[in-house]
């Protein structure tokens, strides 16, 4: 988010009052910062927005919390017994009534709001990296008995309690798993293939500068595609995203302009990118559940997989109900043993690896494929992918997993 005068003028004015507080010079202040006097003068005038790092400094230099001069309540970072976050920037009142809302979550307490409003809340906070989930709590035994159960190679299952009853939140708090699974996966030069979806969209939009200046050069590949996804969750939004922000690094994000082909020229530019995600090197993906009685009630919403069917002259209801389909995986809906339903009447309007490569590389060559997912709604899908043979890893939270062993 870009620094607002707001942001600059409330961090100078508290500079200035904690400085002749103790007694001193502007000169005095910029020598104990490690900054030339100009820099620091900036700073408390609001001419320019010091970094974070520089802020915390001056808070130990002045004897002050952490967050004290971001006009966050509580200090910067924060831990519970759920999880750890930091504050990235300062809030305004609206910002801070949201992360009011946001920490009485993360400390297990009822919010006494409408599911959609403390949704909304959180996407303000989380969308802009207001707020980022540094620390989380692992089931290694839970995830272990998970992986065998579906016979996977590797399952984490993230711990969220049931006081922590946000579906918003359990979602953000997988995708933050699923970022470090990322980091820690990355191989200098890697080919990571990406679905689109809200997890990966989350997981790849957290990534700070600092954690990609600390990982080695890798290239980015859609591998599945849908004229009707939506802009705000498509992997070209993502990956342009990531690419912009990181242009000064040797990071390559293919398939930016990708889409439909609609020419000759869009042809060769949508064979060259699913090559390139054919021979990936490392998987992500999300999974779609058909929570029919949902879908059926967001109805006037954008929804993917119901403009595929119509396209095709398909009742999603009828799919459903009678194809027996219990989600999909890159838009390729999928019955209860991981087999395609409708494979050849909707092949020609998605542009992916397609499943059989997907099976492929999880079940042939053994790369990582790991599904990131979250709520026990998912638990059809997820049993579905695994007996198609098209994950061989997954991240999950607890309900999730639980509800795959029952």
């Amino acid at each position: 988010m870009a620094a607002s005068a707001r942001e600059k003028t409330q961090i100078g004015p508290g500079l200035k009052a904690e400085r002749l507080r103790r007694g001193l010079s502007q000169e005095g202040m910029a020598r104990k910062l490690g900054l030339k006097k100009p820099t620091y003068v900036s700073y408390e005038y609001g001419r320019s927005e010091p970094p974070l790092a520089v802020v915390a400094r001056a808070c130990e230099v002045l004897g002050l919390r952490p967050g004290a001069l971001l006009g966050v309540e509580r200090d910067r970072s924060e831990h519970t017994a759920i999880l750890g976050w930091e504050v990235q920037s300062r809030l305004d009142e609206r910002e801070r009534e949201g992360y009011e809302v946001f920490l009485r979550l993360a400390e297990g307490e009822t919010v006494d709001l409408p599911q959609a409003d403390i949704e909304l809340h959180l996407r303000e906070l989380f969308s802009e990296n207001l707020v980022r989930i540094t620390d989380f709590t692992l089931d290694p035994e839970l995830g272990e008995d998970v992986a065998e159960r579906l016979g996977l190679d590797e399952v984490r299952v993230v711990s969220i309690p049931e006081s922590l009853n946000s579906p918003f939140l359990r979602a953000l708090i997988v995708a933050e798993a699923g970022k470090r699974a990322f980091l820690e996966k990355l191989q200098p030069n890697v080919r990571i293939g990406i679905t689109g979806g809200f997890l990966m969209a989350r997981m790849l939009d957290s990534l700070s500068r600092r954690e990609l200046r600390e990982t080695p050069p890798f290239e980015i590949f859609p591998i599945a595609v849908s004229p009707f996804e939506r802009v705000s969750v498509s992997p070209n939004t993502v990956l342009g995203h990531l690419y912009y922000r990181n242009f000064e690094r040797s990071l390559r994000a293919h398939g930016l302009m990708f889409a439909t082909p609609e020419s000759q020229k869009d042809l060769r530019e949508t064979m060259r990118v699913l090559d390139g995600a054919t021979g990936s090197d490392l998987v992500f993906l999300g999974l779609g559940d058909f929570d029919l009685r949902q879908r059926l009630a967001d109805s006037k919403e954008a929804d993917t997989m119901r403009s595929l069917l119509y396209a095709r002259g398909f009742n999603f209801q009828r799919i459903v109900e009678e194809e027996k389909a219990v989600g999909d995986i890159m838009f390729f809906p999928v019955d209860a043993g991981g087999e395609p339903v409708l494979l050849d009447e909707l092949s020609d309007l998605i542009c992916s690896i397609g499943l059989e490569r997907l099976r492929k590389l999880s079940a042939f060559y053994r790369i990582p494929v790991v599904a990131v997912v979250s709520g026990a709604k998912k638990r059809d899908i997820v049993l579905a992918a695994a007996r198609g043979s098209y994950i061989n890893t997954a991240i999950m939270e607890t309900d999730l997993a639980r509800a795959l062993m029952a």
